[in-house]
Formats: structure tokens, sequence, C-alpha cells
């Protein structure tokens, strides 16, 4: 006997018709009404919590139309980086597992290897010098 509340949405086309409605609000650039694509908004959009959205995405018959609807959110924030102040796409792609780090890498002379030596010298303590 299944355990908890019913699905709201019992069909996979019910669904990507919902999600369809969502992203058809947005005109070009990502942005409908002053507020541009969210995850957050696509549940809340489809009268649902955020966490219920990530549950659908744990069931097989839901998982790609949920996962193709964060990657279109996702694009969104990637086409932000080309903006002139892209901090608030840096912060929000972070959410979708994006790595924001630095490397270094050192070279030694002519970009070989670093040289390291190591210099031990004996000081006799009793010597007159």
């Amino acid at each position: 006997m299944p355990v908890g509340r019913p699905l709201k949405f019992q069909t996979v086309k019910e669904l990507e018709d919902k999600i369809e409605d969502y992203f058809n609000t947005f005109k070009e650039g990502g942005v409908s009404h002053g507020k541009p694509m969210l995850v957050s908004g696509l549940a809340y959009h489809l009268d649902i919590c955020t966490q219920t959205l990530f549950s659908y995405e744990a069931k097989s018959e839901f998982l790609a139309p949920i996962k193709k609807a964060k990657q279109r959110v996702e694009m969104q924030y990637e086409t932000g980086l080309h903006e002139s102040a892209p901090t608030g796409s840096i912060f929000a792609l972070k959410n979708f597992k994006w790595k924001d780090k630095t490397e270094q890498e050192q070279y030694g002379k002519d970009g070989g290897a670093i040289e390291t030596s190591l210099v031990v010298e004996y000081i006799d303590s009793d010597s007159k010098e």
C-alpha cells in the first residue's frame, strides 16, 4: 500500500505540459514579468515545493522532463556569465554542481622542474675559529 500523498502529476505528459507552460511565460532572454527562470519558480508554477520537484526526479518515469527543465534554467545562468556582472550567475551555477576554483602551476628555469637542494654543514663547537 503506498505511503504519503498521491502524486500531483499522474502522467509524464501532464508534467511536461505544465513545465512547458512555465517556460512559455518567459520572453527571449529568460525573463518573465521581471523575474528570471528559477528551479524554485518552476516548482511554484507546478504548485509543489522544490523538494517535491526533486522527489519527482527520483522517479524514473519523471526523470527526463525534470532534468531537461533544470537544464533550461542552468542554460540561462550560463548565458549570464557573458554579462558585465556575472556574480549572480556564478553563484547560481554552483547549485548545478559547477566549481569555482583557481589552479596555479609553478615551473623552474625554462619551464622545467623546480630544482631544490639541501646543504648540511657541520660546525664544530670545539673549534677555535
